[in-house]
């Protein structure tokens, strides 16, 4: 359980969809429980969901409205996705001068199947914003790399240079023009505040059911709390990590009512039905 735990609190990011599907289980679990310090962290937790559909609905209308094209935007990304291929084809070229069967090769193609799994193309061609997702997750990743992996993988170059082109590619995708609804940057700051929120709760649920913590005859019943808890989380996560291994992109959105991924096109609700979803949701909580 530990190496588990460790694990949830290096979680993936979840969509808005699933965190809120994920949510609305362990509340109910919560309540089974009567924890209320847990009812009521889940529930907050649950709301800021709910006001960050309303953004994604918001920001989807937003990008609509607007030109592929925007702002410098359009240059930035041809110059990522040329550094990303420039990427790719370096790391993957080390295979030509390793043991194919040492830790070294093990070590370079461990990475092109973690960020390339299905080929740089697969990033190149995604949107600005699903791109812009992925490479700010990549720098986390590359800024705790050593210098002699970094060596290792032939990235000097690549890895401060990805690093200095996010930013400029962010602040590009969030000028606002006229008649914008809403920023991309507020949206990107809820989403993350959504998935903070999801790693304190796990934090609370690891602190309020510790079977270090108890007598002997209550470590049963609170390991079986806290694994009942941690379940919808432990289990959305492998889901996601398992489409990572696919696919290198953020993670599909999927009805929060039923945990369904839906496609890239497919809509959870019509426009009219917005609100009434978000309402019903809201009276669930």
């Amino acid at each position: 359980m530990v190496s588990i735990i460790v694990g949830l609190f290096t979680l993936l990011r979840f969509s808005n969809g699933r965190r809120l599907f994920v949510l609305r289980q362990v509340l109910a679990v919560a309540k089974e429980l009567a924890n209320p310090k847990l009812v009521a962290r889940t529930e907050a937790a649950i709301a800021h969901e709910l006001e960050l559909r309303k953004k994604e609905r918001r920001w989807a209308r937003t990008k609509g409205k607007r030109s592929k094209a925007r702002g410098e935007a359009q240059a930035l990304d041809a110059r990522i996705d040329r550094l990303l291929s420039s990427l790719y084809r370096t790391v993957e070229s080390v295979l030509d001068a390793v043991d194919p069967t040492g830790e070294h090769a093990a070590m370079v193609r461990a990475f092109l199947a973690k960020y390339f799994p299905a080929g740089v193309q697969e990033i190149t061609h995604s949107e600005f914003e699903d791109e812009l997702n992925i490479i700010e997750e990549m720098n986390e990743d590359f800024a705790t790399l050593s210098e002699d992996d970094i060596k290792k993988l032939n990235i000097g170059y690549h890895v401060p240079e990805l690093a200095r082109l996010a930013p400029l590619f962010a602040a590009e995708l969030d000028k606002s023009e006229e008649g914008d609804a809403i920023r991309f940057s507020e949206v990107r700051a809820a989403r993350e505040q959504g998935h903070l929120k999801l790693v304190k709760l796990v934090a609370t649920i690891v602190s309020e059911y510790d079977e270090d913590e108890v007598p002997e005859d209550e470590k049963a019943q609170v390991a079986k709390a806290q694994a009942d808890l941690l379940a919808p989380i432990l289990a959305a996560d492998e889901r996601v990590k398992a489409r990572r291994k696919r696919k290198n992109g953020p993670d599909v959105e999927v009805d929060p009512n039923t945990g369904e991924e839906l496609l890239d096109d497919d809509e959870l609700v019509d426009e009219e039905g917005i609100d009434q979803d978000l309402d019903d949701a809201a009276e669930n909580v």
